[in-house]
């Protein structure tokens, strides 16, 4: 277990506990739950408790454990200023189950330890869910083998994880690896201002403006480029991998530019970066030069998806997948559906689908 007094936990209580300072009976009316403690501060207590000397504290704080709701501690395990020990507790400790597992792995707090601890046993969608988060992969590349010999991990899984090795790690493949296929940069197509039909934007909402920002920028030498941008200058220097690792510690205006990066990997790194507000993925949801793949991310995550704009943008954008629009279509609110029903921009199926729902709201 990763070490109590690394969570950064800054209530003199908390403080106390987990430097082994606090005398046993503060202890043991901590593991009572009995003390004026924030939520997230008493689940950090009574994790830290549970390998206490004190045979009693110990056994209290069990008791105080198991007396928490699901929900709560989900809540807790949400969040990125949860103590990297409650983490790994609860995503590879004892009280691990795959609910809070599939929360710790989304958390950016949680340690390389706790990932390398879990790896071995993560089911096949947590190992999808892992490699979108290849920053973590980089940053600790034992990840790769112990995921490659993970029995749920696919041969898909196996040549993403040689090529992180080849192109992020200079290293080559391990011997009996599947021969590596080169996935080809991806085509971003670009919105030709006055493509649509005259009257459309302004009938589609905001989720189908035109995406001014979706195009790529000048290139040098056209005649048409206006003073370089420094951050634009300074991505368009750095390799994938280094656009990778910048894209965690990146700005706003870097990861605005980043997202648009013909690789996926780069795009990926992007949406898992913690500093990605949820204005960024509504403006993301609407871009029609993002791939597939990343607006299914952002259909899979549930706080985001109860953000009106963002299933909004999804259910109208052209790029998103038809089975997550037709889902999300029916969530839209009258006037928007109504929209969405004669909007040329999305698909003939999205409209009709919109027209059955608008028929269907006015006959109950």
């Amino acid at each position: 277990m990763p070490s109590a007094g690394s969570s950064g936990a800054t209530h003199p209580i908390v403080e106390a506990i987990a430097s082994g300072k606090a005398p046993i009976q503060v202890r043991l009316s901590a593991a009572r739950g009995v003390l004026p403690l924030s939520r997230q501060d008493l689940l950090h207590i009574l994790v830290v408790l549970l390998y206490d000397d004190s045979e009693e504290v110990a056994q209290q704080a069990r008791t105080s454990l198991e007396g928490q709701s699901q929900q709560d501690i989900l809540q807790i395990l949400a969040d990125s200023a949860t103590p990297v020990p409650v983490l790994h507790h609860f995503g590879a400790g004892e009280d691990a189950q795959p609910e809070y597992r599939d929360a710790v792995l989304g958390n950016p707090s949680t340690s390389s330890e706790t990932l390398v601890a879990i790896a071995p046993s993560l089911t096949r969608a947590q190992i999808d869910d892992l490699i979108t988060r290849q920053v973590r992969l980089i940053e600790a590349p034992e990840l790769l083998d112990l995921l490659a010999a993970n029995p749920e991990s696919t041969q898909a899984h196996r040549m993403r994880f040689d090529e992180i090795r080849r192109h992020f790690l200079g290293q080559p493949a391990p011997p009996g690896a599947p021969a590596a296929v080169e996935e080809p940069l991806e085509e971003i197509p670009v919105d030709v201002p006055g493509a649509a039909p005259e009257g459309v934007v302004e009938a589609a909402g905001p989720a189908v403006a035109a995406d001014a920002e979706a195009g790529p920028a000048p290139l040098p030498g056209t005649g048409t480029e206006g003073p370089e941008d420094p951050a634009q200058a300074k991505i368009g220097r750095l390799t994938t991998a280094e656009k990778v690792k910048l894209a965690s510690s990146a700005t706003k205006e870097e990861r605005a530019i980043l997202i648009k990066d013909s690789s996926k990997m780069v795009q990926k790194a992007v949406m898992d970066s913690p500093k990605l507000t949820e204005q960024e993925v509504e403006k993301i949801a609407r871009m029609r030069a993002v791939s597939e793949e990343i607006l299914r991310l952002i259909s899979r995550n549930r706080d985001w998806m109860k953000n009106y704009l963002v299933v909004h943008s999804l259910a109208t954008n052209p790029k998103t997948p038809i089975g997550i629009a037709m889902a999300l279509i029916g969530r839209l609110n009258k006037k928007d559906l109504k929209l969405a029903s004669v909007d040329r921009n999305i698909s003939d199926a999205i409209r009709r689908q919109a027209r059955r729902l608008i028929q269907k709201r006015n006959a109950q």
